[in-house]
């Protein structure tokens, strides 16, 4: 008989994160670092605060089924398609959200301040992506080598609430990890058999 082994150690509450990028081909971090960004190459930039309303990770899969005339229940399915995501409202508007935000862009001085021009039509920066989590003593990073951020951007401007940047990043293929997207964490319920 299977016997239901039950955790509360291995439950996460992710009220603290932080969101980085750095260039395509920057060196990506092995371990899971004492504090956000800890252990991260310099090249990774923070975007800044996000809303309270938290990031989120997805990881949608697409699959097709095959039927066979004698049985109305699947033969085989196959995988289509394997997408993952963050999602995060950023509320900081600064130099490293706002390239982050349309996927680059060049920020140079301007009379009286600061002018952000956003990338060419039809192009998008390839970034990593670093998602540090906190949970009290216990950390998680979730490390994507390469991918884009892509999809609406849309800021509401209102006098009560911040003009929040959403953003989605997706996971593209990777150039020299095994997989899209990894995690590291600190929580002893990582190990295997745990």
């Amino acid at each position: 008989m299977a016997e239901a082994t039950l955790n509360p150690l291995a439950t996460l509450v992710a009220g603290v994160h932080h969101l980085f990028f750095a260039p395509l081909g920057t060196t990506l971090p092995t371990t899971v670092g004492s504090a956000p960004g800890i252990g991260l190459d310099a090249a990774f930039t923070a975007v800044g605060y996000t809303a309270d309303t938290g990031a989120a990770f997805a990881v949608d899969t697409q699959t097709t089924n095959l039927f066979a005339s004698q049985s109305l229940d699947p033969i085989r399915t196959i995988v289509q398609s394997k997408t993952a995501t963050i999602q995060a409202p950023l509320i900081e508007w600064s130099a490293s959200s706002l390239t982050a935000a349309f996927g680059g862009g060049t920020i140079t001085a301007a009379m009286g301040g600061w002018k952000y021009v956003p990338p060419a039509a039809g192009t998008l920066d390839e970034v990593s992506a670093v998602l540090d989590i906190v949970d009290g003593e216990e950390r998680i990073r979730l490390v994507v080598e390469r991918g884009i951020v892509a999809g609406s951007v849309s800021a509401t401007l209102v006098k009560n609430a911040f003009a929040t940047l959403p953003i989605t990043f997706t996971a593209l293929a990777p150039v020299d990890q095994p997989t899209a997207w990894h995690l590291l964490g600190s929580n002893d319920a990582f190990a295997a058999g745990s």
